[in-house]
This record gives C-alpha cells, sequence and structure tokens, in this order.
C-alpha cells in the first residue's frame, strides 16, 4: 500500500498516510510505539466489508464533528487502492443538545437512560394514559398500558431525533416531543391509530366494485396525490436530492406530517362519515384511502 513511514523517533517511525495533494494532512495509522488509532480500526473495518461482505454501500453514522476524520479514512482507502472508497458516505448528524446548551457529566446534567425512561413514562402517563382509560371499555390492563407507552414512547424518540437537518444539533425538549397535537411522532401514532380504529368498526364491502368517483374532491384529489409521492421522497431521505448529498430524514418526517394532517382535516370535515355511506362500492373506495394513509404512516414510521 502507498503508506509512507514519518519518522518521528530515531527508534521507531509512525506509519500513515501522506494526503496534502488533498488538502487533508498526514493520516497517522500506527504511533511510533506502534498503537494504532480510531482510523486504523477503520481501514481494518472498511477492507472486511468490502473484501469478505461485498457491500454495496458502507454508511458511517457518526457526529458532524467527525468529519475531517473520515474524509482522512475515505481518502486513504483509495489510495490503498480500494476503489470501493466512493461507496462510503459519512451520514454526518449534530449532536443532542439540552436547551439549556450541551450536555455535560462535569455540570451534571447529562440525561442517562433510566431518567429517560423515567421522564419519558411519566409524561406520556399523564398526556395519553390517563386520557384514554376512561374512553376505553373495556379499560386497558397493565399489559396493554405499557404496550401504549412503549409505542409512544418510540415514536416520539425516533421523530424528534430524525425531524431536523442532520448537521444541525438536535434540542431534547421532552414536553415538545411528546405534543400529541404538534409536528411529532405521536402525533403521526395518533392519526394512525384513527385509520386503524376506521378500518376496524367498518368492514370492507364483500361484493361490488369500488367506485371511485367518489374520490372526485379537492381534499381527497391532494391527499391522493401525496401518498403517490411517497417513494420519491423515501429516496430523497435516504440519498439527498442529487449525488453527494447528505441524507435528508427531515424530508420524510415532513411528509408525513403533512400525510397526517391532510387525512386528519379530511376526516374532520366530511359530510357523511365512511360508517354512514350508504353505497358499498363509494365506501369501498373510501375505505381503500383510509387503508393507504394507514399503511403509510405504518411503513414510514418504522423506516
Amino acid at each position: 500500500y502507498p503508506l509512507c513511514a514519518l519518522a518521528v523517533s530515531d527508534e521507531r517511525p509512525a506509519v500513515g498516510c501522506f494526503l496534502e495533494d488533498k488538502k487533508l494532512g498526514f493520516c497517522m495509522l500506527l504511533k511510533s510505539n506502534g498503537t494504532g488509532l480510531y482510523a486504523t480500526k477503520d481501514l481494518v473495518l472498511a477492507r472486511m466489508k468490502f473484501d469478505k461482505f461485498s457491500v454495496d454501500k458502507s454508511v458511517y453514522v457518526v457526529a458532524s464533528e467527525q468529519e475531517y476524520h473520515f474524509k482522512q479514512v475515505f481518502a486513504t482507502l483509495k489510495q490503498m487502492g480500494y476503489g470501493q472508497a466512493s461507496k462510503c458516505v459519512h451520514a454526518a448528524y449534530g449532536m443532542v443538545v439540552l436547551p439549556s446548551g450541551k450536555m455535560s457529566s462535569r455540570k451534571g446534567n447529562v440525561i442517562l437512560f433510566s431518567q429517560l425512561d423515567r421522564e419519558l413514562r411519566e409524561t406520556i402517563t399523564s398526556k395519553f394514559l390517563n386520557d384514554i382509560e376512561g374512553k376505553l371499555d373495556p379499560p386497558p390492563d397493565a399489559a396493554e398500558k405499557e404496550r401504549i407507552c412503549h409505542a409512544v414512547a418510540v415514536a416520539a424518540i425516533r421523530y424528534g431525533m430524525l425531524n431536523h437537518a442532520t448537521r444541525n444539533d438536535v434540542v431534547f425538549e421532552i414536553e415538545k416531543w411528546t405534543d400529541p397535537k404538534g409536528d411529532t411522532g405521536p402525533y403521526l401514532l395518533y392519526q394512525q391509530t384513527r385509520c386503524t380504529s376506521i378500518l376496524r368498526k367498518v368492514a370492507f364491502p364483500k361484493e361490488g366494485k369500488a367506485d371511485f368517483k367518489i374520490l372526485d374532491q379537492e381534499r381527497l384529489r391532494v391527499m391522493i396525490f401525496h401518498l403517490i409521492n411517497f417513494q420519491s421522497v423515501v429516496e430523497r431521505s435516504a440519498h439527498g436530492n442529487k449525488p453527494g448529498d447528505d441524507p435528508s430524514p427531515s424530508a420524510l418526517c415532513t411528509y408525513l406530517y403533512e400525510l397526517a394532517q391532510m387525512f386528519s382535516s379530511w376526516q374532520g370535515n366530511m359530510p357523511v362519515k365512511i360508517k354512514d355511506v350508504t353505497d358499498p362500492n363509494e365506501r369501498a373506495a373510501l375505505l381503500m384511502v383510509v387503508s393507504a394513509v394507514g399503511a403509510t404512516l405504518n411503513v414510514a414510521s418504522n423506516c
């Protein structure tokens, strides 16, 4: 490999790769005492990925503070003769911070998982479980409450972490992230649950053929067109708008929030509820829309 020794002592040189022509300095791989560095481990891992597993693309999800490090690693890989270096991507992301600033163990404001778990459960119980307990018949038992609590917590954290430009810091605000009426994971989960509820209460007609003429309404036309764009939004979220762009998961969050809003607005302004639509063919068409919205929210929320 075209690695060069850089003499830093008379007894034993350090080993690395000169990358000055790429304005990346010197990538140290072995210190003069023979100790490897993070770059050393990343090169070994990359070689294993390409030689042993023949991966098509290697994505490193690491904080943006390590951007220079990965530029050095990928450039070194290329000089080692690995054409696959062009398939290596650093998916940089910002740090998770509090509204008051960075977390620091010295300042004692680091949020441990046990604390996060406790605060999420307390918040979700007050915002969701206490509200729905009297509305469900029969009331949820302990196991069902645990399942609801877990689902809402996962939705809140997943959506809150992704609903940002990848390189921006993520401000952790538990009250905001668990808002059931805001741009949040729990709001998407609520609309998905509405879809499931409708499909459970209103059965698809067993005979006949869906009459799609009933879908010729402004709200529905806009929502259906939005549904059609799902795959292109997923592609943009994973790969950016053009080659070389960072992934943009926030684009998927925006898409899902807009879809949930459209569905909520449509449901809230229907002159006749689906269960009261007398024509079975028209009812079938409307249920297909509900099914499509629910399936999209479910699939995307679990990406």
